[in-house]
């Protein structure tokens, strides 16, 4: 701009000097004739800015005369603002990558309770195809009734937990919603069908274990009430042994109840091995030596076992769960 005007004092000099010489007509005529080429020198420039405008992601004009240090300070401001732009663009691409690898299912709602995002995870808890469930109410997706009237309490404290059958398979998922931003509400889905699987089953088998418990150690508690209650020599010859040996039976018997307990425990406080194939021919052979043994006779094994038969796994482990099996089958098969 200072240039255009140092251009617009020097012409207007000249167009002075030469109406001094020449005469003021022509000093005049000079005058007019110079300031209209720099109005139309002027038009063209503002003419390529205002196509420049028009994309203004595309380079800027080379030279705008008067107009250059104008376009200069636009074109910097808008290279930081694209440049900012572009951070911001990069850090919701990772939010949004985090969000997908999340294990947890997130759902994004806005002041209508409408769908605005989900990730793949609360896809498949819920049933979600955001590209066909966008903007719709998550009560038309999730039409579970206890679902119904958490979502329109005026606060959530606490999560609740839905039992859901999406494409046939049941699911327990503990959800969560909590407002946040202006008018928009997040749903967090977690989960928990395995661990009511896992509850479900500790209850089932303390139950079991307690019911084991009490027979013999109801048996036990009769037996040391009677021996401690009755002189010696009520007891006929070799009833007192007899007793013994009963006594011995049911305390084994808790023993290997405990030993089940135990090795429950280590299963499931131990990582599942990748484990290898284990020729189960000779697991069964081994265990069956032990089991006939236990039996002492008193039971009919008939064995039918494909020797090439392999199965993939911990050879220990499946020599624990075929013991286990074998010696059940002993304890709980009536003599022949």
């Amino acid at each position: 701009m200072t240039k255009t005007l140092i251009s617009m004092g020097l012409w207007g000099l000249i167009a002075w000097l030469i109406g001094e010489w020449i005469g003021p007509g022509t000093g005049w005529a000079l005058l007019t004739l110079g300031l209209a080429s720099m109005i139309l020198v002027s038009g063209v420039q503002l003419h390529r800015i205002g196509r420049w405008a028009k994309d203004i992601n595309a380079a800027p004009p080379p030279s705008v005369g008067p107009w250059d240090d104008v376009l200069a300070v636009i074109y910097r401001g808008q290279r930081k603002h694209r440049d900012k732009i572009a951070k911001l663009e990069n850090m919701v691409s990772g939010i949004m990558l985090a969000a997908e690898a999340l294990p947890d299912g997130a759902i994004t709602l806005n002041e209508e309770m409408q769908i605005t995002w989900c990730n793949k995870t609360a896809s498949e808890h819920i049933g979600i195809n955001l590209e066909k469930d966008r903007n719709f109410s998550i009560f038309n997706i999730l039409r579970a009734p206890e679902f119904a009237r958490y979502g329109r309490q005026s606060s959530w404290p606490e999560p609740i937990l839905l039992h859901l059958a999406i494409d046939g398979q049941e699911r327990s998922l503990r959800l969560r919603l909590t407002p946040y931003g202006i008018g928009q509400f997040l749903i967090v889905t977690h989960d928990v069908t395995q661990i009511e699987k896992l509850e479900t089953t500790r209850r089932d088998f303390v139950a079991n274990v307690s019911h084991e418990l009490r027979t013999p150690l109801t048996v036990l508690s009769g037996f040391l009430e009677t021996l401690r209650d009755l002189p010696n020599e009520a007891f006929a010859p070799g009833q007192r042994e007899h007793y013994h040996a009963l006594m011995l039976e049911q305390a084994q018997r808790m023993q290997a109840i405990v030993a089940d307990l135990l090795t429950l425990s280590s299963l499931e406080s131990t990582p599942i091995a990748a484990g290898e194939p284990v020729r189960l021919a000779d697991t069964i052979e081994t265990s069956l030596i032990q089991a006939k043994a236990l039996s002492g006779g008193e039971h009919v094994f008939v064995e039918n076992i494909d020797k090439d038969l392999c199965i993939l796994g911990v050879e220990t482990e499946l020599a624990s769960a075929v013991g286990n099996l074998l010696t059940n089958a002993v304890r709980y098969t009536p003599k022949s």
